[in-house]
Formats: structure tokens, sequence, C-alpha cells
């Protein structure tokens, strides 16, 4: 699947009906245009273009997902990894950082997936880890998600993955400051 617009429908010289699409997701579309090649005929379905695609949280997703299938790790580690390098600190009522200590041999992943280890300590004989929380990426600020979304955006460049426009992310991040103050 891919996101395209309509570009010319033709009649090819044995009066077979011709449509092409234009996308500047070029991976997408060849990917999805090799997976019609090697079906034969096939069911095309077509579906208007929501403003939900332009929600900077699923642009992230979708880079995620592009990030962790170019690189063979799970979205989970990568979205993980992405929210630790360029997301926000979770933080309290006194806008301090929120942590957890725990004893070394639990895992913080159980309790919430988004913790950075940042010290270790021994109390009373026991070995604990010290983590810092980060945000979850639907809670995140404008300031903050643009900061997410440049980060990732930046990583998939890296990779040779194709990302949207700097307009169209612009757009995202301007949709994602009107969820916000809705």
């Amino acid at each position: 699947m891919f996101v395209g617009a309509l570009e010319r429908v033709m009649t090819d010289d044995e009066g077979n009906t011709v449509v092409s699409f234009v996308s500047r997701d070029r991976s997408a579309a060849r990917a999805t245009a090799q997976q019609a090649k090697e079906l034969g005929e096939c069911r095309i379905t077509v579906s208007k273009e929501t403003p939900r695609s332009l929600n900077a949280n699923s642009y992230f997703h979708l880079l995620v997902n592009k990030i962790a299938a170019k690189t063979r790790a799970s979205d989970d580690e990568v979205k993980k990894d992405m929210v630790l390098r360029y997301g926000a600190v979770l933080t309290g009522d006194d806008n301090g950082p929120i942590g957890l200590k725990l004893p070394a041999k639990n895992d913080p992943d159980a309790i919430y997936p988004y913790c950075k280890l940042f010290d270790t300590r021994t109390d009373n004989g026991v070995d604990f880890n010290c983590y810092v929380l980060y945000k979850r990426t639907h809670t995140l600020n404008t300031s903050e998600m643009a900061r997410l979304i440049d980060g990732v955006v930046d990583e998939a460049k890296e990779l040779g993955i194709e990302t949207e426009t700097p307009e169209r992310i612009a757009k995202m991040k301007s949709l994602w400051k009107e969820r916000e103050s809705e």
C-alpha cells in the first residue's frame, strides 16, 4: 500500500485501460507494484487520504516501521531507541524528572517501556538500577514531538529511507500543535 495521486487513465493498443499513479513514497509504491506483478490479476482498492495520515505520531510510527525493516530490528526496539534518543523526559508536578529505582534483577520494561538507565547503586547490600522515564509519544507537546520527528527523519535519511518533504512534515507538526490546543 502507498499514498499517491492519480496521474492518468489511458487505453493501450489492445483496448485495455491503463491507470497510473504518482507517489512520493518510492519504496512503498515499488513494493506494491512488485507485489501486484507477482500476483498477476489482483483486486486494487483506493481510499481517500485522510488527515490522520498527516498525524505526526502516525508518521513517527511509519518511520519506526521502515527503520525496523531496514535494520532487521523489531518495531518495539526501534521505537524505544528513538523515544530514548529524541523524546522528552517524563516530569512530575514539580517539573522534575520521574524515575524508577529497581532491584537489578528486575526488568523495567515490565513496568514502563521508555526507561533509560542512569545509575547503579547498592543499598543495604542490594544492587539497584536507577532509570529516568520518558514520555509516551501521544503525550508529547508540539516542541517535543517536533524534536522526535526531526530526529527520526534524520535517522531514516541516514539509512537511505525516503521521508516526506519538509513542507509535509511542517504540516504534520502544525496539526500536532492544533491537537495540543484542543
